[in-house]
């Protein structure tokens, strides 16, 4: 793509894809240590804060699911047995988080129910809102790689369960944690709503919580709903595109990195600070700032020294497809293809642990980033062989990001097609009605997901029209009078 209009168009359309890998919002752990007297079943159940857990590999969480199981079953104790099953299942969501294999991530799901379908029938309530909130993330973790909302709508279910529970209770602190993490399932679902009503929802949810939780009673909690506050500001960002609001953003996810710090806490670091390079990239994209851009590429960089690939391969993978994007928008700006190489490179890293397999979603997401960084690499090095692997990642995209189940998504994607299209056509020499078509077709969505961005899908229109030799109705008779009456209406908007 050329032209520094279409350039900056395609820098929106960079930051605004990949928002769902780059924002992971986190979801608060319930740990539960358990006292009891030597002649009584009744315990005293005390929550521990959950920094202590927060660093715990994958192998150490699954000796925890092994030992807690053997606890949970054989106590004979009814509280340690209580709080070992609250533990058991924490243990598992905790598990679940970075679990590559789609199979065992539903294993754990079930796994959670079957402990829930055990609870005895009276027994404390606080303890059953606290395994319906393990569920709750476990199913988050499992709508993320699915596609569909209704994995994300039953998670929001038992999210709503578990908060009447606090409420009857009077148990504030839980309310919190349980309304922060119901904020997370609301942004993951708002992502992929037409109209995405439920982001709006999580961000109320998360300012709610917020108002309750303070730094010196709850610090963990209170940096866990700074940053999912964060997290969903740039979500709702990627449809209205605001400076001011990336830039709350950044101001949330600093007041995290307070409590999350590389020493005490790399791995939630690492996480959070993934985050906020994504908001430096929507801030630098917004007010087109360059070091921003150049800032987010560092704490790309940083965060892949704590996110290693045999620790933490999805991890790594999101940080390595966030470098990717950041490379992208810097290498517009390079005459060489050097850093469009260097994006491509990064990207086909991430898509070595983000397969089809554990997440049809995530996996077409990163095939357009793909194609984005192979059309930007095509244009400066002059190659008919990358731009036509670029048409062909976008296509791969668009199988699985369909307009039902991921409608920004979907055309935003499309629109990055019809870009490469028209580059091809003019390689061709032909007029540009695929790429004209596959335009207005993205249009149709836009219009509906985020208007803010039909100017620049108007622009982009226009730079159809103008290639030579010229779309016209005698040249391009897939394009019928609705379509050049569309055609019309969208050049008066890119006037303007």
């Amino acid at each position: 793509m050329s032209g520094s209009e279409n350039n900056k168009g395609q820098r929106l359309a960079v930051v605004g894809a990949v928002i769902g890998v780059a924002v992971v919002l986190s979801w608060c752990d319930w740990r539960v240590a358990v006292t009891w007297s030597p002649d009584a079943s009744q315990g005293r159940h005390e929550i521990i804060d959950p920094v202590e857990d927060r660093n715990r590999s994958p192998a150490d969480l699954s000796n925890d699911v092994r030992r807690l199981r053997e606890r949970a079953r054989g106590s004979p104790h009814e509280a340690e047995a209580a709080a070992a099953s609250v533990n058991l299942t924490a243990a598992l969501a905790k598990l679940s988080e970075g679990e590559a294999d789609p199979r065992k991530l539903e294993a754990a799901v079930v796994e959670i129910r079957q402990e829930m379908t055990q609870w005895p029938q009276g027994a404390p309530p606080m303890p059953l809102a606290k395994l319906k909130m393990n569920l709750a993330g476990a199913l988050l973790r499992l709508g993320e790689r699915e596609p569909g909302t209704r994995r994300l709508k039953e998670s929001v279910t038992e999210s709503r369960e578990a908060i009447a529970i606090f409420l009857r209770e009077n148990a504030t602190a839980e309310w919190a944690m349980a309304t922060g993490g119901l904020a997370a399932t609301l942004s993951a679902l708002g992502e992929r709503e037409e109209q995405g009503k439920s982001l709006l929802e999580a961000e109320d949810a998360i300012r709610a919580a917020l108002s309750v939780i303070t730094r010196e009673k709850d610090p963990m909690v209170w940096a866990t709903s700074q940053q999912n506050l964060g997290g969903i500001l740039l979500a709702i960002n990627k449809r209205e595109p605001s400076p001011e609001r990336a830039q709350e953003a950044i101001g949330a996810l600093l007041e995290a990195l307070k409590e999350k710090t590389r020493q005490r806490l790399p791995m939630e670091w690492a996480r959070t600070m993934n985050t906020l390079g994504f908001a430096r990239l929507s801030l630098g994209q917004a007010t087109d700032t360059r070091s921003e851009i150049e800032m987010a590429s560092k704490i790309f960089r940083d965060v892949l020294e704590v996110f290693t690939r045999e620790r933490v391969p999805l991890d790594w993978a999101d940080a390595q497809n966030n470098l990717s994007i950041a490379l992208t928008m810097l290498a517009h700006d390079d005459p060489t293809p050097k850093t469009a190489s260097e994006a491509v490179v990064s990207c086909r890293e991430a898509l070595q642990e983000r397969t089809r397999e554990r997440g049809p979603l995530i996996w077409a997401m990163l095939q357009a980033n793909l194609g984005r960084a192979l059309a930007l690499r095509a244009d400066k090095a002059k190659s008919r062989k990358d731009l036509d692997a670029a048409i062909n990642a976008f296509h791969a995209a668009l199988e699985e990001r369909t307009v039902e189940r991921d409608p920004l998504g979907w055309a935003v994607a499309s629109k990055d097609l019809g870009n490469a299209l028209r580059d091809r056509a003019r390689a061709d020499g032909k007029p540009p009605c695929e790429a004209i078509a596959t335009h207005l077709g993205s249009a149709h969505v836009i219009a509906k997901t985020a208007p803010a961005q039909i100017p620049a899908l108007g622009r982009a229109l226009v730079a159809d029209l103008a290639l030579t030799p010229r779309a016209r109705p005698e040249t391009c008779p897939n394009l019928d009078s609705t379509a050049w009456a569309d055609l019309a209406e969208l050049q008066e908007v890119a006037d303007r």
